[in-house]
């Protein structure tokens, strides 16, 4: 990739950062039900069909089902954790699980390198090239988790939750 590739794509993420507000870092750890604006009875936003990895298309949120996002960056320390979490969740209660990497210069082998060094959990993977989703989201900080229920109602959104937390989220809605 050219330097200027590179930093075309760097000018497209501090679009997104500064027009979401990311530039505190990796943002403050806590999960409530559904903060930051969107509420566990609000809708999730309107789907949106983002490309994964592996080149297959996937839509935010899945339709009639528990979705789990969990957005992140290489560059973000916080954001293994989270995924981690987001693995162990994986784990032990059934929904679709979607990765979201916000940081256009992030490669996809280092998107595979830090999902093995978090554990290799089998995550989708969609990228977020364009801040669209961080911006239709409503992500303030990467490491953010947000669970849809199946009727599109944002039900959980927590910076590096635990995998407790956010398992018991996902069950509450999936019950």
């Amino acid at each position: 990739m050219s330097l200027s590739h590179q930093r075309a794509r760097a000018a497209v993420l501090l679009v997104g950062l500064l027009t979401t507000g990311l530039l505190t870092g990796c943002g403050t750890i806590g999960t409530t039900p559904a903060t930051s604006g969107l509420s566990t009875t609000t809708s999730a936003p309107a789907a949106h069909q983002v490309r994964t990895l592996n080149g297959d298309t996937v839509t935010l949120p899945v339709p009639g089902k528990t979705t789990v996002l969990h957005f992140f960056s290489l560059s973000c320390a916080q954001c293994i954790e989270g995924i981690q979490a987001v693995g162990k969740a994986q784990q032990a209660v059934a929904a679709d699980y979607i990765a979201v990497a916000i940081d256009p210069g992030d490669e996809p082998e280092d998107i595979t390198g830090m999902l093995c060094a978090a554990g290799s959990p089998q995550l989708t993977v969609a990228r977020d090239t364009d801040a669209t989703l961080l911006r239709t989201w409503r992500v303030t900080a990467p490491a953010t988790t947000i669970v849809v229920d199946s009727t599109g109602k944002i039900a959980f959104r927590g910076v590096v939750p635990t995998a407790e937390e956010l398992t018991e989220a996902i069950r509450g809605v999936t019950t």
